[in-house]
């Protein structure tokens, strides 16, 4: 009678041991999947693009390009900035000792900050010769004229990842450059907001555009006109691609169709949502071969703002409708994250399980899109 109690109570320490180290062996899942998601993230971040332009009319005669990515008022709060960048092109300008710019031969200037790391201060200024386009637009309905008519440009700009810069400055004389330090960008920044924040404005935040904006001598702002180019609609994308994925070390072939929904923003696909159906191929047993047939249903955001490279992370979970043989348990589901590699190829890591995050066991998905 002892001895089977003692029993008994060895199976139930057993039994216990054994659900502590599934769900120690769960988390640590868990965990590596997170740290797959923070890297797909982290690879998937690009390099903002400016897909907006300030376009300021100074009372000098300067006009300003300064691009911008807006998304909420603040965002047209960078003339701080500006002031800042082309106070320091002027002061190293002046270490030049140089007479290239003059009214016989329109130049370029190239400004640009040359970031290495946060205590770094490095500085390129090139020139080349420049051909300067006369612009004149009209408009109507405002009773707007532009005319763009200078001899030099100068383009003030870094090459930071995270923190691009970039502004365009048409001047026919340096004497103007110096003028611009003496209005109040502050003041320029705080109005520029104002402005957005009407309600009339807010549609820009999914629109590019081009806002014309008239600076009188007491550095107030008039927004004259905001010039919004034809735009990409949302769209639904019928595909289908074949694909391998590595479970349980065995590596399975697939075919999948999928419906994607693509919603734009700023003249780039930013979000889509895919619902899709696949199988998966078993062919490892020679007397048996086996096709069960998965749902899924996902999300991906685009973390690229430029319209020629795409940078796609997303995020699906699939449930298996159709079960054959014994590879998959009943109620088996997955949860998947995927980068794009390319148009055509995305990758990522799986996780299965059945129930609620019971037996969980990795895998490794790599589709193919053909259609």
């Amino acid at each position: 009678m002892v001895k089977r109690q003692y029993r008994h109570l060895l199976y139930a320490d057993q039994f216990h041991s054994d659900n502590k180290n599934r769900k120690v062996n769960t988390m640590k899942r868990l965990i590596i999947y997170s740290i797959c998601l923070i890297a797909i993230l982290q690879n998937s971040y690009a390099s903002k693009v400016h897909q907006d332009t300030l376009i300021l009319k100074m009372p000098n005669g300067v006009m300003i390009e300064q691009l911008v990515h807006y998304r909420a008022p603040g965002d047209v709060k960078v003339f701080d900035k500006f002031q800042t960048y082309l106070s320091t092109f002027l002061e190293q300008f002046k270490k030049l000792e140089t007479d290239a710019i003059n009214d016989q031969q329109p130049m370029r200037i190239e400004f640009n900050n040359i970031v290495k790391h946060f205590t770094s201060k490095e500085y390129s200024i090139s020139f080349e010769d420049y051909k300067p386009k006369t612009k004149i637009t009209l408009v109507d309905t405002n009773n707007l004229h532009h005319i763009n008519q200078r001899i030099h440009l100068l383009v003030l700009s870094n090459n930071s990842k995270y923190n691009h810069y970039k502004a365009r400055v048409h001047f026919s004389d340096m004497s103007q450059l110096n003028k611009l330090l003496d209005y109040d960008f502050e003041k320029i920044n705080n109005e520029l907001a104002a402005s957005f924040k009407e309600e009339e404005y807010k549609f820009l935040k999914r629109k590019p555009f081009s806002s014309w904006i008239k600076v009188n001598d007491k550095s107030e702002t008039t927004l004259e006109y905001n010039q919004i180019p034809e735009h990409p609609t949302d769209v639904i994308q019928l595909s289908a691609g074949t694909g391998l994925q590595s479970i349980k070390s065995v590596w399975l072939g697939s075919f999948h169709a999928r419906m994607t929904l693509i919603l734009p923003r700023k003249m780039v696909d930013k979000h889509s949502f895919t619902f899709g159906y696949q199988w998966l191929y078993n062919f490892t047993s020679p007397s048996e071969k086996n096709i069960n047939e998965f749902i899924d249903v996902g999300y991906a955001f685009n973390f690229s703002d430029s319209p020629s490279k795409d940078k796609w992370a997303g995020i699906d979970i699939g449930f298996l409708i159709k079960r054959r043989g014994d590879f998959f348990d009943n109620n088996t589901f997955r949860l998947g994250l995927y980068t794009n590699l390319n148009k055509s190829v995305t990758v990522g890591p799986q996780m299965y399980f059945n129930d609620f995050f019971k037996n969980v066991y990795p895998g490794v998905n790599i589709n193919i899109a053909i259609l």
